[in-house]
């Protein structure tokens, strides 16, 4: 019930057929090859729409390849493994704003907290990412917009202004309130801004 731009049809033996055209002819299978399967669809689909991007979800559930991230409202998700950490691209392309929690591989990811999209736009929000060669963001729920790093200080600047996070600071003091965060082991802590900023110190205040 999708519109195609094109539609190649076929003929054959075949383990199962999951769409034709006009309840007849194949246009989409599954044959088993091997030690494996191949599953073929002949059409043209624009991906523009979430009922378009649901078939390509329901191809993948069928051959085995479940979703690595689950989300509790639909965005769309990128995301970029490197060296120093990863990054996940999450964009809204709605005319309403969202707020979705997103867990990957069934683990929640952010400290369960649900990241707030803005109406058509979208954020890069960092997963384990080392900033230095002291500080570690495990996550942020906004995304840095800008660094300043002196022989003092490091302030990252962030969006949206309010934010959760969780960061690694050896030899650093964060200068938040202390009823905004909370230690979660050595060095390790959990916050929440409200004025779009981190500024750690270097040095301890004890």
């Amino acid at each position: 019930h999708i519109p195609a731009t094109f539609l190649e049809t076929y003929t054959g033996d075949f383990d199962e057929v999951f769409a034709t055209r006009d309840g007849e002819a194949v246009v989409g299978f599954v044959k088993g090859v091997g030690r494996g399967e191949v599953m073929m669809l002949g059409a043209a689909l624009a991906a523009n729409t979430l009922e378009n991007l649901a078939i390509v979800d329901q191809m993948a559930v069928r051959m085995g390849v479940p979703r690595l991230f689950t989300l509790s409202e639909w965005a769309d998700i990128r995301f970029s493994q490197g060296e120093r950490g990863s990054f996940l691209f999450v964009n809204n392309y709605r005319d309403d704003p969202i707020a979705t929690a997103i867990a990957k591989d069934g683990q929640p990811l952010f400290g369960g907290y649900p990241i707030h999209l803005a109406a058509r736009r979208g954020l890069i929000l960092p997963l384990e990412w080392r900033l230095n060669d002291d500080i570690v963001i495990h996550y942020l729920t906004a995304e840095v917009i800008e660094i300043v790093e002196t022989e003092a200080e490091v302030v990252l600047k962030v969006v949206p202004s309010d934010f959760y996070a969780e960061l690694t600071i050896p030899g650093y003091t964060c200068e938040l309130p202390a009823d905004l965060q909370q230690s979660v082991g050595a060095d390790r802590i959990r916050l929440y801004g409200r004025d779009g900023m981190i500024l750690l110190k270097r040095g301890r205040l004890f």
